[in-house]
């Protein structure tokens, strides 16, 4: 226990003396939680639409590495970039709809394996220079992995797909002492529309969007 609140006392201090500076290159690794919409419409070889739909809901743990660069500027601002890996293997069955009506003979299987964005970074720093909120935004792509079954047939079909899209998000970041951060973080991803080529004689071809992803994150950081 004295061992305990020595460790206690001694980052404390350490935090009391620390100089922050937020202006450089950092790494860090995060946890989190993400709930995720993917949804698609079939289309025969010609191009025309068919009664088929489906709509999945993909619900998961993540976890990654980021690294990033900060610039501080006068008025406490700073801009920043940003590149992380999420490792997610995300994965949800659901039965496909006929004209809105689930039809149990034809199921699609969704799977998220890993997922990654660049983005910048927009923030204020305050509390003694100890804090930073910030918003962020640009690129994030997956790798989604359908999978679709004709249960009566017994003929399955596999398609995946690197989806490209766009994130938003806004956190904070508060230094432990000189050199590490902590951070919580929310984020709104969608990933965009990619077609999926399906090779068995029931299916042809999906529209598959997946959007609307809400997602949480916390982490630590290390400045160096």
């Amino acid at each position: 226990m004295k061992k305990i609140i020595g460790f206690i006392l001694l980052v404390l201090c350490n935090s009391v003396f620390a100089e922050y500076n937020w202006t450089g290159p950092y790494i860090g690794v995060q946890i989190g939680y993400a709930d995720g919409k993917h949804h698609g419409t079939e289309f025969r070889d010609d191009g025309t639409l068919t009664d088929w739909t489906f709509k999945n809901t993909t619900n998961n743990i993540l976890l990654g590495g980021l690294a990033g660069y900060n610039k501080t500027f006068t008025n406490n601002i700073l801009i920043g970039v940003e590149a992380d890996y999420d490792y997610k293997n995300a994965d949800k069955k659901s039965i496909e709809l006929y004209q809105g009506s689930p039809n149990s003979n034809y199921t699609v299987e969704s799977k998220i394996n890993s997922s990654s964005s660049l983005r910048v970074k927009l923030g204020y720093i305050f509390n003694s220079n100890k804090t930073l909120a910030y918003v962020t935004g640009g690129y994030a792509g997956a790798d989604i992995k359908s999978t679709y079954h004709t249960v009566n047939a017994n003929e399955t079909s596999s398609n995946t797909q690197w989806h490209n899209g766009w994130v938003l998000g806004f956190g904070a970041e508060h230094y432990l002492n000189e050199k590490f951060s902590a951070k919580a973080e929310y984020r709104y991803t969608d990933l965009g529309k990619e077609d999926a080529d399906v090779t068995n004689t029931s299916l042809y071809y999906y529209h598959q969007n997946y959007d609307k992803e809400n997602s949480i994150r916390i982490g630590v950081n290390y400045h160096f």
